[in-house]
């Protein structure tokens, strides 16, 4: 699988969120002689979808990285890893919230050919994959190093993709670092190893545009401004 551009959350803002959520995808088991058609969510082929509005695009940086981008996503072929917006639910426990500034440079711009990745946040929290957990699994235990009290509702990065957990199954104190057994959907998109990183503080997933045209709507007001929007869905 070909490596994702990063959605460069501080030079793109949106000025509003459509906040992630799993999109249901329905199956059919056929329709009935009476005409009847029976419907069965499907968690595995459910989605996650988030939307950006009004994002800002007020500097030729901006409008060159929104044209780039767009062209980058070819589309719906395209893939790019873009924030779940979850820090505000993060177990932050009090933890500073900090992030690196980053100045949008030609030179640093899709320089031969790679991908803009800037923009991380300095990690305060701290978790990992206490046991290895593989894809289709709905649960995992969680060992939480620096961080708060995991809770339902928190979204952690695995990977390439995103979980919720929605339920926490068992915790043991351990030793000042507890793990947790937490449940989480939708099923694991891949297998995750032992101590891999599970990121809390900012996650982000694979996604794709929504829509072919997604990223077509750069109006650009006298030529200097423009508020376009977009929306993404999971790459899975």
């Amino acid at each position: 699988m070909a490596t994702a551009l990063m959605w460069p959350e501080w030079v793109l803002v949106p000025k509003k969120v459509l906040p992630l959520f799993l999109m249901p995808r329905n199956v059919s088991g056929g329709t009935s002689d009476s005409g009847e058609e029976a419907l069965e969510a499907a968690v595995n082929a459910s989605r996650w979808r988030i939307g950006f509005s009004d994002i800002s695009v007020r500097t030729d940086e901006a409008e060159r990285v929104w044209k780039v981008i767009a062209r980058r996503l070819s589309g719906m072929s395209g893939a790019i890893m873009v924030p779940a917006m979850a820090r505000r639910t993060a177990p932050w426990s009090g933890l500073g919230i900090s992030k690196i500034a980053v100045t949008l440079t030609d030179a640093i711009l899709f320089s031969g050919g790679s991908a803009y990745r800037g923009g991380d946040t300095a990690a305060t929290i701290s978790a990992l994959a206490f046991t290895a957990f593989a894809k289709g699994d709905t649960e995992a235990d969680v060992k939480v190093a620096v961080g708060g009290e995991l809770k339902p509702g928190m979204i952690f990065q695995y990977g390439e993709y995103v979980a919720m957990i929605t339920e926490i199954v068992d915790v043991d104190p351990g030793g000042g670092s507890p793990v947790w057994t937490v449940a989480f959907t939708p099923p694991s998109r891949e297998d995750v190893a032992e101590n891999d990183i599970l990121d809390f503080d900012n996650p982000r997933f694979r996604a794709r545009l929504a829509e072919g045209g997604g990223m077509d709507g750069l109006t650009l007001s006298n030529w200097k401004t423009g508020n376009p929007s977009v929306v993404f869905e999971e790459d899975y």
